[in-house]
């Protein structure tokens, strides 16, 4: 008896370790054969180069950085992309599941385009998981970049050393000579860990990514371009939302779409306030879309005339909804909307096809994309991931870009919203130097920042203090070592925080006092002091735009 409880007690830590390497639960493990994809035959012997993207952030974010890591692989000869499974987002379901790639996309667009391409599950059958290098793209902050490789994908990380900067980024530009330098440095390693998420191209997640960009000599715009449309919606998530819509909308029936998002989160917690109007100061201070609460009504409301119809789907944060659907209302829109129940007797649906993805908030925005693009007019947030997935979905499917808006703080736009070829007039190029610029000065002015309130600190006091004097002082950085950020040196980088050791008890007490920061973040005057430095920072670039 003691023996039989040993061996289960020993089960039980061995599924507990594994559990904790792998990160989130993987849903293939409890696949019966009928859902377990065909294997691919992966021969890794085979002189050939596997980009794996590092995903990390919400889905929509995980699905750019797969999106640049086949367009990467396309620029490279031999190139094979490899293929996870995104993770839940992590606020709205605790990053729990994976979801399954296969269920969500449609793999088979991308291989009939000729990329080659295996998942990830099904490397690791004929691979140890060991990564030979790390190619990053960003030269500001950084994930715990070994962290989400190791425990988030079950892989292994290279040693520092191994860390190559890519001579190819939006900040660098992507020129054929400086491709040929990428190859080149790239050859001697099988398997390339690809960190990259809106550091390929110019812009990626944002709206149509480089979809309607002339791309003139960049060839990672192009790539992007060309590579990017081929991750779209699966059938099955399709088939979702065409119930929705059937039974929802009305079959055939035309409808707008709005993706009403404000940004960043902190903006987030402002609007879910439960004050009936809020302070333009608070929201000026606080939020980049502080222009979205007296736009988006009008916007949706023009739109209604001009495509003849008075049914709207929104999409927003469940959150804020109150406050959104109260204004909608209040200018005569009565909105349609998806949510958990809706979603999950589709999938209860008899003769569906069964989902192995669990059921979540996040697969649920999946089939809310689906739904908003196949709408006759899509209203979106410009600075937002999900409308950029949106955006893309649609233009992928042969949608005119010309119905597609976007919500601006520009005069023209006040009624009527910005069409989205409005945003793509000034060429790449152009637009990517500009880019390019505002992060670099970030970057310098944050650094110079962190310096003096490091020169200031007394003797023997703690570099947090630093920190926090600098956040006081000008907001967040941008660039530095305590968040896991790299210094330029010329060639030689700042690592060092990423080789750190792992202390799991020290994150907690650090997310702790995010909370708590958070919290004091949403209580009024304190909500108005911490917007003060951002609002500073920002006003020379709002004043341009109103110029």
């Amino acid at each position: 008896m003691f023996r039989l409880f040993a061996l289960c007690a020993l089960l039980v830590a061995l599924h507990s370790c594994c559990a904790l390497k792998t990160g989130p639960e993987d849903t293939r493990s409890k696949l019966s054969a009928e859902f377990e994809p065909d294997s691919v035959a992966v021969d890794t012997l085979k002189n050939t180069t596997f980009i794996v993207p590092v995903l990390w952030h919400g889905p929509n974010n995980q699905a750019t950085s797969i999106k640049e890591a086949i367009a990467l692989a396309s620029l490279l000869p031999g190139a094979t992309v490899v293929l996870p499974d995104l993770a839940e987002h992590k606020f709205s379901d605790s990053a729990a599941h994976r979801m399954l790639l296969d269920e969500l996309f449609d793999l088979d667009a991308i291989s009939k385009a000729g990329v080659s391409f295996v998942q990830l599950h099904q490397l690791r059958k004929q691979w140890d998981g060991q990564l030979d290098v790390l190619l990053y793209f960003r030269e500001e902050k950084f994930p715990a970049v070994r962290r989400l490789v190791s425990r988030h994908m079950g892989l292994q990380p290279p040693e520092q050393e191994h860390w190559l900067r890519s001579p190819i980024s939006m900040q660098k530009g992507c020129s054929s000579t400086q491709v040929a330098e990428l190859r080149s440095m790239l050859r001697p390693y099988r398997f390339v860990a690809m960190l990259s998420y809106d550091d390929f191209a110019l812009q990626t997640h944002k709206l149509a990514g480089t979809l309607l960009s002339d791309c003139g000599a960049d060839m990672c715009c192009e790539a992007y371009k060309q590579k990017g449309p081929l991750l779209r919606k699966s059938d099955r998530i399709q088939e979702l939302a065409q119930d929705f819509i059937s039974t929802s909308i009305g079959k055939g029936k035309p409808y707008i779409a709005g993706h009403i998002r404000p940004m960043p989160d902190a903006c987030v917690d402002l609007w879910k306030t439960a004050q009936d109007i809020l302070d333009p100061k608070e929201m000026y201070d606080i939020c980049r879309t502080d222009f979205m609460y007296n736009r988006f009504v009008p916007n949706l409301q023009a739109l209604q005339k001009v495509y003849n119809t008075s049914t709207v789907f929104i999409m927003t944060h469940p959150l804020i909804r109150p406050r959104v659907f109260r204004m909608l209302k209040a200018g005569g829109i009565d909105p349609v909307f998806m949510d958990m129940e809706h979603f999950a007797a589709a999938l209860r649906r008899p003769g569906a096809a069964p989902l192995a993805t669990p059921l979540s908030f996040s697969l649920l925005a999946m089939a809310e994309e689906a739904v908003s693009a196949a709408a006759v007019a899509f209203l979106g947030t410009a600075e937002s991931s999900m409308t950029g997935m949106i955006v893309q979905e649609r233009l992928a499917h042969g949608g005119a870009p010309q119905h597609t808006y976007y919500m601006a703080e520009e005069p023209a736009c006040a009624d009527l919203p910005c069409p989205l070829p409005r945003y793509y007039q000034a060429p790449y190029e152009q637009r990517r130097q500009q880019v390019a610029a505002h992060v670099r000065n970030q970057s310098l002015a944050a650094a110079a920042a962190a310096a003096a309130a490091s020169a200031a600190m007394p003797a023997g006091a703690s570099p947090a203090g630093a920190l926090g004097a600098v956040e006081k002082a000008s907001g967040p950085p941008a660039a530095t070592a305590a968040s896991g950020s790299l210094h330029d040196r010329g060639d030689e980088l700042d690592l060092r925080s990423q080789f750190t050791p792992d202390d799991e008890a020290a994150r907690r007490r650090a997310r702790a006092a995010a909370r708590a920061r958070q919290r004091k973040l949403v209580s009024g005057s304190a909500l108005r002091a911490a917007g003060a430095g951002r609002a500073a920072a920002r006003a020379p670039s709002r004043q341009r735009r109103r110029r």
